[in-house]
């Protein structure tokens, strides 16, 4: 009836290992974040969303497209680190823009959208990246309650 030919059988490779296929190449050098160029026409902005938010670029796209109307071909590089990540935008977005997206929010987090400055952040900007915690209530000395007092008494 139907006769087929069996599949030819493939003998099986092992893998070379990384130093047998690569032992000269070079590691790749880092580039230190913040200080890449920027376009002509575009400026950087810090935005007060990280990782730890669990912000994802597209995130800040979408934020930014839709609350700015700024759209997604002019918004520019995104880098995001771990309590905040800069976007490049275009110099002409105008300020009452600016206002809006600082109120937009990303991931329930406020953007806090601002120019990038090479300065270190202030001491504001640290503690808005912290969550608040309540103090620990006070415990209190067995020596000074009540019950150990009337004990002493007795």
């Amino acid at each position: 009836m139907d006769e087929r030919e069996p599949a030819p059988v493939r003998e099986k490779r092992t893998r070379d290992t990384r130093d047998e296929r690569g032992s000269d190449r070079k590691p790749a050098a880092r580039r230190p974040r913040g200080n890449d160029a920027i376009s002509e026409g575009m400026q950087r902005y810090w935005i007060g969303v990280g990782y730890q938010h669990g912000v994802k670029p597209g995130n800040i796209v979408g934020a930014i497209a839709n609350e700015a109307g700024v759209e997604s071909q002019y918004i520019g590089r995104i880098d995001i680190s771990e309590n905040f990540s800069t976007v490049d935008l275009p110099n002409s977005i105008p300020a009452p823009m600016l206002q809006i997206l600082k109120r937009a929010r990303i991931c329930g987090q406020p953007l806090n959208i601002r120019p990038w400055s090479d300065d270190l952040p202030s001491d504001r900007d640290n503690q808005a990246a912290k969550p608040k915690r309540k103090p620990a209530p006070r415990r209190s000395n067995s020596s000074n309650s009540s019950n150990s007092r009337e004990r002493s008494r007795a």
